[in-house]
């Protein structure tokens, strides 16, 4: 047996035994215990965490180890051009971007907005991006993708949802929605969308979600299908990993949450460590990122895993042929990335494509560390959707027909 796997042996075995003596603890009364026998209980319980934080101190470490080589590894692949679809430039022409915060165009809103805009392109647009960001960031977070958008000649925005990134980090009170709300956010959100469609008349739109990002994503298709030409969601929470509710960790914020205090603010920084990725690159890029949100009361966690529970409703409503992409991490612990396909299950479209993404974890795109496998999925899907594209596979009908195949 390997010395990871004895590890996590030790660490499971651990959180039994805190399981179990909790609430014998918490409640000596009800379980009828004398004092000596309380006192052997409390030893137990300290030597079962002292042996549950050191067993986790040393999977860190050896996960750590085994990221930086697959980063060494891996070191070409992210060094080349980073662009999002074919390019259809003419080779003299110098291509890039435009990065803008807080435009003009969106000064009403009263959010932060970010925006990627192509320049230097002789063609019209090929579409328009909205990125709508997960659990604790915000929209900033989209800012490679945006980049690579961009150069592929797509026009790509975000915003903070309220109660996150600068609207939470709001010292000037510019803002003045520090307070997480997720109904309000998906206000902002359509008049966001209903601004971009004003400025891009006829101009094919793409929302991606990622995590809770995918909640309004699909809420906004099924109730404003006017609005949306494709979907890419990536890891959409359809079932929570009962792990991130019954960690041992979670179970103490939780305990002091609910019981000494409601307002009482739980640390996430487990919830990144250990859930989030397993690269240690974008942990670290996540908790020394200063808008990220570290800390959630146990009133916004509850808020929040009744939010994503509506994501299968909202995918039952969405509109007949509307292009959706999906990718699901292998190794995410954030959701039950077989339960994915419950989502899939229930949409009625059948343009649908799945990604599965091999020994990646539960974030893929909000972070500078975007596989190449990823940037391959979202490329080609996009790719097969562009209207020359659809041409060929018209005339291929024909064609087949001419040759004798019989009509779907």
């Amino acid at each position: 047996m390997k010395f990871a796997e004895i590890l996590r042996l030790n660490e499971i075995s651990c959180f039994f035994v805190i399981s179990a003596t909790g609430p014998m603890l918490l409640n000596p009364q009800r379980y009828r215990m004398k004092l000596p026998t309380l006192v052997l209980l409390c030893l137990v319980l300290a030597v079962s965490m002292l042996f549950f934080f050191a067993a986790s101190k040393c999977l860190a470490q050896a996960s750590s180890i085994d990221s930086n080589q697959s980063a060494k590894s891996q070191s070409r692949k992210h060094s080349s051009e980073l662009r999002l679809g074919k390019s259809h430039q003419r080779a003299e022409e110098q291509v890039g971007f435009e990065y803008v915060e807080d435009g003009p165009d969106f000064r009403k809103l009263k959010v932060p907005t970010y925006e990627w805009i192509p320049r230097g392109f002789s063609e019209d647009l090929r579409g328009v991006i909205i990125f709508v960001h997960g659990l604790t960031l915000h929209g900033k977070t989209y800012a490679l993708a945006g980049k690579a958008f961009a150069t592929g000649n797509f026009y790509a925005v975000s915003s903070d949802m309220r109660g996150f990134g600068r609207c939470f980090r709001d010292e000037k009170n510019q803002f003045g929605k520090k307070k997480i709300d997720y109904e309000a956010s998906y206000t902002d959100l359509v008049e966001l969308v209903k601004i971009v469609r004003d400025k891009h008349p006829g101009t094919r739109l793409i929302i991606v979600g990622e995590s809770l990002g995918a909640t309004p994503c699909l809420r906004l298709a099924s109730q404003h299908p006017e609005f949306i030409d494709g979907i890419i969601l990536s890891g959409p929470a359809v079932t929570v990993n009962p792990m991130m509710l019954f960690h041992p960790r979670s179970l103490i914020a939780g305990f002091r949450g609910l019981v000494i205090d409601p307002r009482f603010n739980v640390n996430l920084g487990f919830f990144m460590r250990k859930l989030v990725s397993q690269d240690s690159r974008i942990v670290e890029e996540l908790e020394s990122d200063p808008l990220i949100r570290k800390s959630m009361t146990i009133r916004d966690l509850l808020k929040t895993d009744a939010y994503v529970s509506k994501n299968v409703k909202y995918a039952r409503s969405l509109k007949p042929g509307v292009p959706l992409l999906i990718l699901q991490g292998s190794k995410d612990k954030c959701v039950v990335p077989k339960r994915v396909t419950k989502l899939l299950g229930v949409i009625s479209s059948d343009d649908q494509t799945l990604r599965w993404m091999q020994h990646l974890s539960h974030l893929l795109l909000e972070t500078k560390y975007i596989k190449p496998g990823t940037v391959s999925a979202i490329a080609s899907w996009i790719d097969a959707h562009e209207p020359e594209y659809q041409k060929e596979l018209l005339n291929l009908d024909e064609d087949l027909k001419k040759l004798g195949a019989e009509a779907l």
